[in-house]
């Protein structure tokens, strides 16, 4: 996997996250399990720049939305 393709998979959660009608405890359990997944499939994986980026998107689906 590619950072376009990590970066593709943040932009999803982060909107996911700004939906509200989205259960937040679930997209937090989709999170962790991805992060788990994407950190053994790339030993340079960084969680937080990850979780960062996750941020970001969210902030923009927030701004997009209303």
């Amino acid at each position: 996997m590619t950072k376009k393709d990590f970066d593709l998979i943040a932009a999803c959660l982060g909107g996911a996250q700004a939906d509200q009608k989205n259960d937040v405890s679930t997209v937090e359990d989709v999170s962790q399990r991805l992060i788990l997944e994407l950190s053994l499939e790339n030993p340079r994986f960084n969680e937080a720049i990850f979780r960062d980026r996750v941020e970001y998107w969210r902030s923009v689906h927030c701004t997009e939305g209303g």
